[in-house]
C-alpha cells in the first residue's frame, strides 16, 4: 500500500510529510520530511524553520507498529 500524509503548511515550522509504501507483510520504508518547530527536539538543536528529512524502516502488525530511523 502506498501512502502520503501531510500536516501543516509546507514551508512553515511544524510542516510534516510522510511518503512511503507498506507491503502486505507489514514492512515498509517511509521518508519523513518537514521543518522543525521545536529546537530542543531537533538533532543539534536546529532553530525553528530548519528543514529536515530522513528514512524510517517500519513494521506493522494488527496490534502494533515499530520503526527506526535509517
Amino acid at each position: 500500500m502506498c501512502c502520503t500524509v501531510k500536516k501543516g503548511v509546507r514551508g512553515e515550522p511544524g510542516w510534516l510529510q510522510l511518503d512511503g509504501a507498506i507491503a502486505a507483510d507489514g514492512r515498509g520504508n517511509i521518508m519523513r520530511m518537514g521543518w522543525w518547530v521545536r529546537p530542543e527536539a531537533a538533532v543539534g538543536h536546529r532553530p525553528a524553520g530548519t528543514q529536515y528529512g530522513y528514512h524510517l524502516d517500519v513494521e506493522f502488525t494488527d496490534a502494533s507498529g515499530k520503526g527506526h530511523r535509517v
